[in-house]
């Protein structure tokens, strides 16, 4: 009997039940994080927390606090930062500077975490017009020695995320020094037991960002497993969504994200006009951005999105010398105003058939199948696709 006693006791130590907490712009971490007396920092509310625990945010501006998660949850027991049901708390980065450490400087950063939901956030306003700084609205990394799996980000705002250096000179897409991010996923880890893994991207809205030459949501590296659905990402001067490879995130082998769904997503206006890091010699712009760009990722499903009154749809490449692009399928797209300006199929390798672009006004309610291709382009291999255009 007094065995039973002490396997009792020392279970309730080692287990604790999980716990809601609440913030509040009005509160104070004195108080005890109840309903009623909510802590005021997002900050002070994670070093408090733990695996199955959630915070919520009551409505109000959070302003100058970066939100950084020092721990995560366990598998069926997440940790969760959300809204407060019905309301609609701000994060909001116009008191803080970005920093110029050289690397990624994000408003919320999930670092080598794992089992997290961060939903039901506005976050925005992190901006500067200096050379060689990073502002990002959300990011999820693991180190070269970290991991993280399990994270999910569902139902945020993410908007005014703002690099506008500019020199006055020409680049072409290239050397300006000018990058931003609204979601960044990048895995640097050294192999598979370190990469990014079981990444959930939904129902996220993702506008008016200035990015110089880099992209609105963006999974880059080792990253292996992800999906993004039901995004809108808009109003944005460079590409939308974007899968990347071989970029030296992580060793070659790991360095390309795959297996990857990107699914009933809505990508629009996105345009590099006026953006400084596409200016020509002669005054004018690239205009090279868009809308989904599969570049050196691998084993990507991309259904059911619309992309249009972009500079181009979807762009399947690899922009780095002898890698390739690999693309399982790419079904059921249904594009508006298709535009392809950069897609120049090496004609080597075949030529495109059946391929029919309008750009006039929308025919009817219901797209047709209007194109059946199979086909392949300079770096990229591997593709179905199964698609349905219609005019706008």
């Amino acid at each position: 009997m007094r065995l039973l006693i002490f396997s009792v006791f020392s279970f309730s130590l080692l287990s604790s039940p999980a716990a809601d907490f609440f913030v509040s712009p009005t509160g104070s971490d004195s108080f005890l994080g109840s309903l009623g007396s909510p802590w005021k920092t997002v900050g002070f509310a994670l070093s408090q927390s733990g695996a199955g625990d959630t915070i919520f945010l009551r409505d109000g501006v959070y302003p100058g606090e970066r939100i950084a998660f020092l721990a995560g949850g366990t598998a069926g027991s997440a940790l969760v930062l959300r809204n407060y049901p019905g309301e609609t708390p701000i994060i909001d980065g116009g008191a803080l500077t970005v920093s110029s450490s050289g690397g990624l400087d994000a408003l919320v950063t999930l670092r080598d975490v794992s089992h997290v939901t961060v939903k039901g956030l506005t976050i925005q306003n992190f901006k500067t017009n200096l050379q060689d700084r990073v502002p990002v609205g959300v990011l999820v990394e693991a180190t070269s020695s970290g991991g993280s799996t399990g994270i999910t980000l569902a139902n945020l705002t993410i908007r005014e995320i703002e690099q506008t250096y500019d020199d006055g000179l020409p680049h072409e897409g290239e050397g300006l020094g000018s990058d931003a991010h609204g979601i960044a996923a990048y895995g640097r880890g050294l192999d598979q037991s370190h990469a990014v893994t079981d990444l959930l991207i939904q129902d996220c809205i993702v506008s008016d960002l200035r990015l110089g030459t880099s992209e609105a949501l963006v999974i880059n590296g080792n990253v292996d497993g992800f999906t993004v659905r039901g995004c809108s990402v808009r109003d944005c001067n460079n590409i939308g969504i974007d899968v990347i490879g071989f970029e030296g995130n992580s060793p070659e082998a790991f360095d390309q994200a795959r297996n990857g769904l990107i699914e009933d997503c809505e990508v629009t206006r996105i345009d590099t006009t006026g953006n400084p890091g596409y200016r020509n010699t002669d005054g004018s712009f690239d205009l090279s951005a868009a809308g989904i760009y599969v570049d050196g990722g691998k084993d990507i499903i991309i259904q059911r999105c619309r992309s249009y009154e972009n500079n181009a749809g979807v762009e399947l490449a690899s922009e780095n010398s002898g890698r390739l692009a690999m693309t399982r399928s790419s079904r059921r797209i249904s594009i508006f105003q298709l535009l392809l300006p950069q897609w120049k199929p090496d004609r080597r390798l075949g030529l495109i058939p059946g391929l029919l672009i309008s750009t006039g006004k929308r025919a009817s309610r219901e797209p047709s199948i209007v194109a059946q291709m199979n086909f392949r382009l300079k770096s990229v291999r591997s593709i179905s696709w199964n698609s349905t255009i219609s005019n706008r």
